[in-house]
């Protein structure tokens, strides 16, 4: 994904409809609402049929690059805190999620 939609998806919290978030790599598959949970059950039971210690490994490898970047950013929350918690900022999210929930 490039820096264009990075910025798009943290700026502007667009909603997105589920096949296009499955092509833009926000999702990996898209079910009807009817069939959400049945496939959430499904991917469940392939997880746990795999071998419990490589799995756990390999969640490290892919997740501890992420994991370490978060811990590292948390020396900035007070401040994302602050910014977020302004009373423009509350406005404009709310107006958002008002927008969205009319949608």
């Amino acid at each position: 994904m490039g820096t264009h939609r990075l910025t798009e998806l943290a700026c502007f919290g667009r909603t997105y409809r589920a096949a296009e978030a499955v092509g833009l790599g926000l999702a990996d598959e898209a079910v009807a609402e009817t069939q959400v949970l049945a496939r959430a059950a499904e991917i469940a039971a392939e997880l746990t049929a795999l071998p419990a210690e490589p799995l756990r490994h390999t969640r490290r490898q892919v997740r501890g690059p992420v994991l370490e970047r978060i811990a590292h950013q948390r020396a900035t929350d007070n401040e994302v805190h602050r910014m977020w918690g302004s009373p423009s900022a509350r406005q404009t999210v709310e107006t958002y999620v008002n927008k969205t929930l009319r949608a």
